[in-house]
């Protein structure tokens, strides 16, 4: 395998070069799982031989593309080692950034080599990989980007990838919020053109933005696309997950927009609940198998007054009523975020050793790196520690 990654890394894509074939049989269709998970952990750790991979996906001879490609995916869902060791060559995730920039079928191709190394978000492994992915040179423009292509399966695919992002990395998600790179309004575009991911992308953002909720409440074809979704209608062949649109109606209506969300479902009703099919990745492509497997799962809506629900349930989706009604009762809680430091936000994948406040110990799960850290969010956090050691349930740090 050594011999082969050297020969690939000399060759590159080169016209009527097999080593990209050669490498695709390694990583692929050796003889025993065992074989094949030790040449994708192989080729992982060589920056040299993924960017060759990645040239050869961008822009190589047709068999070399599909070759580099499968490989690439195969790869990218190895498990976590291969992931983390994709992660930690920043020029391999700078070129997969330049790869989403470029024509459909290469933006594509990397858009879902990207979203199996994020991967589904939830653990701490994940989060750490997330992070490097997030902070690789050009990520951010390169998706946001993709995510006002016209093509359906790239601005799908890229939708996906930049909620998992926001998932695992609060900066991230503040960025679309504030719509940078026009991020938010290419979100809000795809939701209208029937994109199925971008409702887990706008259902994260109007969670806790009043600003974000209102442009949706706005915006009658977006709140219809919602409905039918949140139905469980298919608006495209790229299906958009029911729960994460039942969380963006819920934030809607706590964010006092419910006679808007009753108003577009009513109209959906009127209408059938009719459905509008798109171009999308054919079934069973990689890039559509992507989507199925990224698409992170939608993210608790904040809490919807009894009196809101009520208003808005005569017209809106079982789903979203059922959510709206659990959330009202207390029964959902935010899933919470990887541990991390108040502070400065370092995680145990930084290095960082994270300790209990001192003063409220496990009441509040509160958590800082070092003194220093404690000290500088001592103001913020300094009510919540009061109160909780006056309670008498505070634990020792």
């Amino acid at each position: 395998m050594r011999e082969l990654l050297a020969r690939l890394r000399r060759a590159g894509c080169a016209e009527g070069d097999d080593t990209i074939a050669q490498v695709h049989c390694a990583v692929c269709k050796a003889s025993s799982e065992r074989a094949r998970a030790a040449a994708a952990q192989e080729v992982a750790r060589s920056e040299e031989a993924l960017l060759a991979l990645v040239a050869a996906m961008s822009g190589g001879a047709d068999a070399a593309r599909n070759d580099a490609t499968t490989a690439l995916l195969t790869i990218a869902k190895a498990g976590p080692e291969c992931k983390s060791a994709i992660t930690r060559h920043p020029r391999v995730l700078s070129a997969l950034a330049s790869a989403v920039s470029g024509e459909v079928r290469s933006s594509r191709c990397a858009l879902a080599v990207i979203g199996f190394v994020i991967g589904p978000s939830g653990s701490s492994s994940t989060h750490a990989t997330a992070r490097r992915v997030g902070k690789a040179e050009g990520m951010f423009d390169a998706l946001a980007g993709a995510l006002a292509a016209a093509d359906c399966g790239v601005s799908g695919l890229a939708a996906s990838a930049i909620a998992m992002l926001c998932n695992a990395l609060p900066g991230w998600l503040q960025r679309v919020r504030r719509n940078d790179g026009g991020a938010f309004d290419a979100a809000l575009a795809a939701l209208r053109s029937g994109v199925g991911p971008s409702a887990e992308l706008v259902a994260l953002a109007t969670q806790g933005s009043s600003g974000c909720a209102a442009r949706v409440a706005a915006d009658s074809d977006a709140l219809r696309v919602l409905c039918v979704m949140a139905a469980g209608g298919v608006v495209t062949v790229i299906a958009g997950c029911p729960a994460s649109a039942a969380g963006a109606l819920a934030s809607l209506i706590k964010a006092g927009h419910a006679a808007s969300v009753e108003a577009a479902s009513e109209a959906v009703a009127d209408a059938g609940g009719g459905t509008a099919q798109r171009g999308a990745p054919g079934e069973g492509a990689p890039e559509a198998q992507a989507l199925s497997h990224g698409s992170a799962s939608a993210a608790a809506a904040p809490g919807v007054p009894a009196a809101a629900t009520a208003a808005a349930s005569s017209g809106l989706a079982p789903e979203a009523q059922q959510q709206a009604r659990d959330q009202d009762q207390g029964e959902q809680q935010e899933a919470r975020p990887p541990k991390a430091c108040a502070a400065c936000g370092k995680t145990k994948a930084d290095g960082a050793v994270l300790r209990r406040c001192r003063g409220c110990g496990d009441v509040t799960g509160v958590r800082y790196c070092s003194d220093a850290c404690q000290r500088s969010a001592w103001k913020e956090h300094r009510q919540a520690c009061k109160a909780a050691q006056l309670s008498g349930d505070a634990g020792s740090s």
